[in-house]
């Protein structure tokens, strides 16, 4: 590999990079401490109901960063709207839009069982 290819995979490299890291998740202290399940079970019957959350999320790259970002957000918002420290995932839709982008759309339900 000649030093100008070697230099031109090296920049191509850190900007894919970049692009990468900034497209995950972002989600605050508190957030990040909000259990997500998956299901309503029996492990949930002492936690306190709160409220409905949903959520909507844009991926340029994939259904699957679209839903991971979907997930991230209903945490936030869970916490945001309810300081809740566990969340419930009802269900998620997704919407493939070729050429542009995909969404993904999660339901849930926010409770308080440590508090």
């Amino acid at each position: 590999m000649s030093l100008k290819e070697n230099k031109m995979y090296r920049t191509t490299t850190i900007i894919l990079t970049v692009l990468i890291s900034s497209c995950s998740a972002n989600l605050s202290k508190e957030a990040g401490e909000v259990q997500l399940h998956s299901q309503i079970s029996a492990i949930l019957d002492d936690c306190e109901k709160l409220g409905p959350v949903r959520v909507m999320a844009k991926s340029l790259w994939s259904t699957n960063k679209a839903r991971a970002q979907a997930k991230a957000d209903l945490r936030q918002a869970a916490y945001d709207k309810y300081k809740a420290d566990t969340v419930v995932l009802v269900n998620t839709d997704e919407e493939k839009i070729y050429f542009t982008h995909d969404k993904s759309y999660a339901n849930g339900i926010a409770f308080n069982c440590f508090k």
